[in-house]
């Protein structure tokens, strides 16, 4: 369920390639994470 919270989508190509688009951004990872904010 945290997971959810802090990844958006990931997207799996050919040798196994991996591009992880997150719903956190560098300031909220840096600053610690606000669950409230990210599930808002």
């Amino acid at each position: 369920m945290i997971v959810n919270c802090l990844i958006k989508r990931v997207k799996v190509y050919r040798d196994y390639k991996l591009h992880i688009d997150f719903n956190i951004d560098f300031e909220q990872f840096t600053g610690g994470l606000d669950i409230v904010t990210i599930a808002a």
